[in-house]
C-alpha cells in the first residue's frame, strides 16, 4: 500500500481493518474446478468452514454463465499481444527464441486477425461490467490459485488457467499459503479475489483470512 501511495503520488483513504463477521465470501467452482488436485480441494473445504466459524457467509458463487466463452476470448487477445510484444525479439533474433515459444503461444497469436482480436476485447470488457454486478454482492471470492503444488524441475512453472478468468475480469488477487500439498510438502496457495477497482479494500480481507486460517 506504501508502494502504491508513493507511485500514485497522492494520499489514499486507509481502509481501517475489516472483520469476517457478515462477510459474504463465495467459492468460485468455475473454471476449471475438475482439474484441480484432492489436497487443493481439501484447502477449500476447510477455509470455508474456519471462515463460517468466524461468523462470514460462506456461498457457492453463481457465476451466470460468466466463464463460459472466457478462456477463449482471453487466449484470443492474449495470444495477439503476446505475439505482437516480442516484434523485435521475432524479427532480429528470431533464432534464439525457443521452438516452444515460436510454435506455441508466439504461432497461435499470430493465427488470430485483427477483427477477431478487437472483437474479443468487447466481449471481455462487457464480461467485466457484468461481474461487476455479480460482485456487488459479495465481500470476496475464495478459490486455489493452481491446480496442484508447483511440478517439479524447472522445465514448466505450471499451469495459469486458475488466474486467468481474473486477469481477463480485471479482478485484484491476493495468494496465500495456508496449507501444504500431502505428497510434496510443497505450499499450496489459496486465493482471495476482489473486485475491480477495489484492491485496498480486498487487502485487508486477505490479511484477516490469513489470520483467520493461520493462527
Amino acid at each position: 500500500m506504501l508502494i502504491r501511495k508513493a507511485l500514485l503520488d497522492e494520499s489514499i483513504p486507509e481502509i481501517k481493518k475489516l472483520s469476517l463477521k457478515g462477510a459474504r465470501v463465495a467459492i468460485a467452482t468455475k473454471p476449471y474446478w475438475e482439474e484441480t488436485c484432492a489436497s487443493s480441494e481439501q484447502m477449500i473445504e476447510e477455509a470455508a468452514k474456519v471462515l463460517k466459524d468466524a461468523g462470514a457467509d460462506v456461498f457457492a458463487l453463481e457465476d451466470q454463465g460468466i466463464f463460459e466463452n472466457l478462456s477463449e476470448w482471453n487466449i484470443e487477445v492474449s495470444g495477439y499481444e503476446f505475439a505482437r510484444t516480442l516484434a523485435h525479439e521475432r524479427r532480429l533474433v528470431l533464432h534464439k527464441l525457443s521452438k516452444i515459444l515460436r510454435d506455441g503461444r508466439m504461432a497461435d497469436g499470430f493465427r488470430v486477425a485483427f477483427s477477431s482480436y478487437q472483437a474479443a476485447k468487447k466481449n471481455l470488457e462487457l464480461l467485466r461490467i457484468k461481474f461487476d454486478g455479480v460482485l456487488n454482492e459479495i465481500d470476496f471470492i475464495i478459490c486455489p490459485s493452481a491446480q496442484s503444488a508447483a511440478p517439479k524441475g524447472l522445465d514448466s512453472t505450471g499451469s495459469a488457467d486458475f488466474n486467468m478468468a481474473w486477469t481477463s475480469l480485471h479482478c485484484p488477487v491476493i495468494s496465500l499459503p495456508v496449507a501444504l500439498e500431502k505428497n510434496t510438502g510443497l505450499p499450496l496457495g489459496l486465493q482471495v479475489v476482489g473486485a475491480r477497482n477495489s484492491d485496498d479494500r480486498l487487502i485487508k480481507f486477505a490479511e484477516a483470512v490469513f489470520k483467520c486460517l493461520t493462527s
